[in-house]
């Protein structure tokens, strides 16, 4: 239940491109969600992109912190998300991206994702 296989990370550059290019976005601070929906016909109902950029935070220790915490947030919270697509019979890419210059705890981060979440559902 709590799974996040390949199959659902956000890995083909053209998706990418086009998910920046042509994507929604919502911002709840220090996070920012960058949505489009996918054209392809596969069993996987959502593609994810966790996104730490290295112009705020320099440290690579502390990138790969915060991303580790985001992957776990969003692995206990995706499951409404993906009620919401299948009873939708849609199917999105999206990215997380982090906003902030300072690393956050655990806490906060986790907070954040359920709202930036619910935020989501209710724009979809």
């Amino acid at each position: 239940m709590f799974r996040f296989p390949k199959n659902q990370k956000l890995c083909n550059n053209t998706d990418i491109d086009e998910l920046f290019d042509q994507g929604t976005s919502i911002s709840l601070h220090p996070f920012r969600i960058v949505w489009v929906y996918n054209e392809n016909i596969n069993d996987v109902l959502i593609q994810s992109l966790i996104v730490v950029p290295k112009k705020r935070i320099k440290l690579a220790v502390q990138r790969n912190t915060i991303k580790r915490c985001i992957r776990q947030s969003y692995r206990t919270r995706k499951f409404k998300l993906e009620e919401h697509l299948k009873n939708q019979q849609k199917q999105i890419n999206f990215a997380i991206i982090y906003n902030a210059h300072k690393v956050l705890c655990f806490k906060d981060i986790d907070l954040k994702i359920n709202l930036m979440i619910n935020r989501l559902i209710k724009t979809l």
